[in-house]
């Protein structure tokens, strides 16, 4: 059990090296998966480890708060696919607006939004140089 604790706060601290863990219980997933509830499976998405510690959620069914998302992503909105400095892939969500129309809105609508259908608190990026505001997550 000593060893067993060990291993867990090096996980939690983020040390590279996950080779004892790895032997003994043959990959960081499964022991993720001791102690972590995994979200409800949905056909076609697999959570990330940076979800999973992010606490995503997604929407279940058509509600009409998802149907007003959709229609901000696809008039505003952009998904992008990245590559992080590791060579890791993740994709970015942004949503742009103009800063003198639309900030408020952004503020006081899309932010709230975004927290209620997928519980991420999306940041804010304002550049007054390029009249633009956004959500980025």
């Amino acid at each position: 059990m000593e060893i067993f604790i060990v291993f867990w706060f090096a996980w939690i601290a983020g040390y590279s090296s996950d080779a004892a863990p790895r032997q003994i219980f043959g990959s960081m997933r499964n022991l993720r998966n001791l102690f972590i509830k995994l979200p409800k499976k949905i056909d076609g998405v697999e959570f990330s480890w940076k979800d999973l510690q992010r606490g995503i959620t997604l929407p279940e069914k058509m509600s009409p708060e998802l149907a007003e998302e959709t229609g901000i992503h696809l008039g505003d909105g952009s998904l992008s696919k990245c590559l992080d400095k590791g060579g890791y892939l993740y994709y970015k969500y942004s949503v742009t607006g103009d800063m003198k129309d639309e900030s408020i809105y952004h503020d006081q609508f899309i932010v709230p939004l975004i927290k209620k259908l997928y519980n991420i608190l999306p940041s804010i990026l304002k550049r007054p140089n390029k009249n633009r505001c956004g959500n980025q997550n």
